[in-house]
Order: structure tokens, then C-alpha cells, then sequence
């Protein structure tokens, strides 16, 4: 259970190593890299929700997708965007009322 005192966030456990892909080519290389050395990686954003889902078994390895916060595509007429993982929420509003 997520709120367990075994969990990471409660044992205060920091990972080996943190990664922040500004590209997607490097997220690809990192989680490549994570793999091959037998990692356990844990996407991290804005850490709003870090408490959230079940807690993971290994934490080697914190992905932190803050830098990939990019509008790749507005559709308005259908109501639809497309965001890196990064974009945080307060930004993409911001972002889409200057569009229009």
C-alpha cells in the first residue's frame, strides 16, 4: 500500500542517480542505458502526485521529465493538444490561452 512506512518516499530513499533528458533522443538513451545495467527508473515530473499508484520495487534511477516542457501540437477546432511530459499543468493553460 502506497502509504505504507516502507515506502520510498516515507524511508526517504534518493536514488543512485537522477536523469534530466531535455530531448527525447536522450530519454531513449537513458532508460537504454537504465536497462541494460539492470535499473530500476522512476519517471518524476512535478512531484505533485509522488505518493500516488503503488510504490516501486527499485528505485535506482529518478527520470525527471521537467525539462521536456514543450506544446508539440494544438489542434483547437478538436479541442486536443499534445505536450511533452514535462509541461506542467499550469503552463499548458497558460500556453494554450495565447493561442487563442
Amino acid at each position: 500500500m502506497w502509504h505504507d512506512k516502507a515506502h520510498p518516499i516515507h524511508r526517504r530513499i534518493a536514488p543512485a542517480r537522477v536523469v534530466s533528458p531535455a530531448a527525447p533522443e536522450a530519454v531513449q538513451s537513458a532508460l537504454r542505458d537504465a536497462a541494460a545495467a539492470g535499473e530500476g527508473v522512476v519517471l518524476q515530473g512535478g512531484r505533485t502526485a509522488i505518493e500516488t499508484g503503488n510504490p516501486p520495487d527499485r528505485y535506482d534511477v529518478a527520470l525527471d521529465t521537467t525539462a521536456l516542457d514543450s506544446l508539440i501540437a494544438h489542434e483547437p477546432e478538436d479541442f486536443t493538444a499534445t505536450v511533452q511530459a514535462g509541461m506542467r499543468f499550469e503552463a499548458l493553460q497558460s500556453t494554450l490561452a495565447a493561442h487563442g
